[in-house]
């Protein structure tokens, strides 16, 4: 009998220990919801800017307070000469100029021409057969061999990317489509300069027209929503800026400007803005030795955009020492031309004259 109550003591005694067991257990995984429940989830960081430069938008370049100037500029060679001064034309170039220059000049001139002829062939073939699109490499190819007749040596962005580290926080890289770099008429002198920076409108991805939706952002299929701002948010229009007495471009307030978009973004979107400026600015850093203006040009199928980008050195230090830019006196402003057509003849003279001019730079030399 004894037995059996100590027995039936054990029993009891385990089952209430169970019990309570099974009630810490349910304490402890409800302590462990409630705690989940209550503890802040952090989102991912998003990036100011991306880290690659061709996805930038314009929204992006003016985070560092790069700005389009409100207009084209009417007068191409106006855009070039804010470079600084300029060389005066050698006889040499003069020659190829008026297409009378030595062998070699007159082979780059005739590959060109073979070169425009190729596209008008192609041009007239798909107009026959019902389509409109000309492949990038067709264009890229005029480009190229345009430029070499020009007595300049365009070399592949890819081969010498431009790196940022930390700007604005980010480690940003670009690689632009092209680099025209000097090239000496006389064999004797061996140095080279890279002197634009060149970017091409993808004819993969048709540009609309801007003035039809000018506060409405086409998307970008290389946009990257993990780590840069929402794709789907408008481009904002910026303010006017103007120069100020002591040379530098200025903004004034929002209460004292007018609001603009910049008149060249009805031909070529915001996209393209945003990549061509991150371009400028990384090479600007790279190239510009000692005079913070850099030459670019844009190029849209046939048709050329001479930039420049204008940017004090003040404002280039406070972007190394990643302080906070003055919305009034670190602004930086590109500079455009009219498009000029490479198909008309009239336009090919003025780009010819213009594309030599960007041999006679005279490096080295201060604002």
């Amino acid at each position: 009998m004894e037995t059996s109550a100590l027995s039936l003591s054990e029993v009891q005694e385990s089952a209430t220990s169970t019990e309570e067991e099974h009630s810490c257990i349910q304490d402890h995984t409800h302590k462990l919801l409630v705690s989940n429940i209550k503890r802040p989830r952090h989102k991912p960081k998003i990036s100011v800017i991306p880290n690659c430069v061709s996805k930038w938008k314009r929204k992006h370049a003016e985070k560092v307070n790069i700005y389009y100037k409100e207009s084209y500029n009417p007068i191409v060679s106006d855009v070039l000469l804010k470079k600084g001064k300029l060389i005066e034309f050698t006889v040499e170039q003069v020659e190829v100029l008026h297409f009378d220059g030595d062998v070699m000049a007159k082979v780059h001139i005739d590959d060109f021409l073979k070169e425009l002829s190729e596209y008008l062939l192609i041009r007239e073939q798909q107009y026959i057969g019902g389509t409109s699109e000309v492949a990038d490499g067709i264009y890229s190819q005029l480009f190229y061999t345009f430029a070499t007749m020009c007595n300049l040596r365009p070399r592949f962005g890819g081969t010498a990317p431009s790196f940022w580290q930390g700007l604005l926080g980010v480690d940003v890289t670009s690689n632009p489509d092209f680099r025209l770099c000097t090239k000496s008429m006389s064999y004797k002198e061996k140095d080279e300069n890279n002197i634009c920076t060149v970017t091409f409108v993808k004819k993969t991805q048709p540009v609309e027209n801007q003035s039809k939706k000018r506060y409405k952002e086409s998307s970008c299929s290389s946009s990257d929503s993990s780590s840069t701002e929402d794709s789907q948010d408008e481009e904002p229009v910026h303010k006017r800026h103007k120069k100020s007495s002591l040379g530098c471009s200025d903004s004034s307030s929002v209460d004292e400007c007018e609001i603009f978009t910049p008149e060249i973004e009805e031909d070529l979107d915001c996209n393209v803005l945003g990549r061509h400026a991150g371009e400028l600015l990384l090479d600007v850093r790279k190239y510009a030795k000692g005079n913070d203006k850099m030459p670019g040009i844009i190029v849209n199928g046939t048709k050329v955009y001479f930039t420049l980008l204008d940017i004090s050195s003040h404002h280039m230090i406070k972007l190394y020492q990643r302080k906070e830019l003055d919305k009034k006196k670190d602004v930086a402003t590109i500079y455009y031309s009219r498009p000029l057509d490479i198909l008309v003849e009239e336009d090919r003279i003025i780009l010819i004259e213009n594309f030599m001019r960007l041999n006679n730079f005279q490096f080295h030399s201060k604002d």
